[in-house]
């Protein structure tokens, strides 16, 4: 809520008191239900070996793209500041004037 009116979040009022009453009609009715015991979900070891599996794999991927990319992140830097693409440099924002887009 805090984000919505200290102009980190730019948001109408009508949009800050909407998600206000929706946070407080979700409290009432989670307060009136009865208390219900947890359930204990245990997954298959074939499953959470899958799923390890899986986040191994993303992680490979990932870092496998990446990296080399990251080792040419000097050469980007340099071609994007010989690169004039832009005709007229009025329109430009002051950041892009160092190559940061």
């Amino acid at each position: 809520m805090d984000g919505m009116v200290s102009a980190l979040i730019v948001m109408p009022t009508s949009q800050l008191w909407i998600a206000l009453y929706l946070g407080c009609a979700w409290g009432w009715i989670v307060s009136i239900k009865p208390v219900q015991e947890k359930a204990v979900i245990r997954l298959s070891m074939p499953f959470r070996a899958g799923g390890v599996v899986v986040m191994l794999a993303a992680i490979y991927f990932l870092a496998n793209g990446l990296w080399p990319e990251i080792l040419n992140l000097p050469l980007y830097e340099e071609q994007n500041l010989q690169k004039n693409i832009y005709a007229n440099p009025v329109y430009r924002p002051r950041i892009w004037l160092g190559g940061y887009f």
